[in-house]
């Protein structure tokens, strides 16, 4: 039989199912959807096959409503089930988009755009231009705004939560761009991928970047 729930599951059942059932109750994970709640809230996301998609494929990190609006949802989330002991952890959302396209993606949004201004700054702060972008800044802009967005969920999950894990957001897409799992290797408890192949996830827990992912694929 099962002994435990999968991520992405519905929350309120795991709950409901553990008060009733006592003596066999299931682990379970927690599935919050802040950016994709925080972009669905403001009206600007839309479907993609498996995620959310949002402006230009550049999550709402550098929106300064996010922090409030995630501190928000975890006073009224987190009370549920910072003491259940078969809580596993918190996931923060799924498959967000950090990737090569970011930089020029944040950078091709309205000038007036809080994405637009971070991205602009950060290449200023580098003292290059549009033109001289290459991959080596591609990579190093898609960690920094992984970075970014973990920091500051994982700073007000704890808050909120200190003693369950933060299991990221589900990374998903090529595993041999390690940028954005640095970011997240800094600051989550357990990294969740999509990784597809267990091959694939043995290769990277063997690589020397630390941590360890979980692999979390729909086979």
């Amino acid at each position: 039989g099962f002994n435990g729930s999968a991520a992405f599951s519905d929350n309120d059942f795991n709950a409901s199912y553990n008060r009733a059932h006592r003596k066999n109750r299931f682990t379970c994970h927690v599935s919050l959807n802040l950016m994709s709640g925080y972009g669905h809230a403001k009206k600007v996301t839309y479907t993609l096959p498996g995620h959310t998609g949002y402006p230009a494929g550049c999550i709402l990190v550098f929106d300064p409503g996010f922090e409030a609006y995630c501190d928000s949802v975890l006073s009224v989330q987190c009370p549920q089930y910072a003491g259940d002991p078969h809580l596993i952890g918190y996931f923060s959302d799924n498959e967000l988009p950090f990737g090569l396209d970011n930089l020029e993606g944040y950078l091709s949004l309205p000038a007036e755009d809080p994405g637009h201004q971070a991205a602009g700054r950060w290449l200023r702060d580098k003292g290059m231009t549009v033109e001289q972008i290459t991959d080596t800044e591609r990579h190093e802009f898609a960690g920094y705004v992984a970075e970014r967005y973990y920091e500051m969920v994982s700073r007000l999950l704890r808050k909120h939560d200190p003693d369950h894990l933060y299991l990221g957001s589900r990374l998903h897409g090529d595993v041999k761009s390690l940028d954005r799992r640095y970011a997240a290797d800094k600051i989550c408890s357990v990294k969740a991928d999509a990784a597809v192949t267990l091959d694939a996830v043995l290769k990277l827990n063997a690589a020397d970047y630390g941590g360890k992912i979980v692999d979390t694929s729909e086979l």
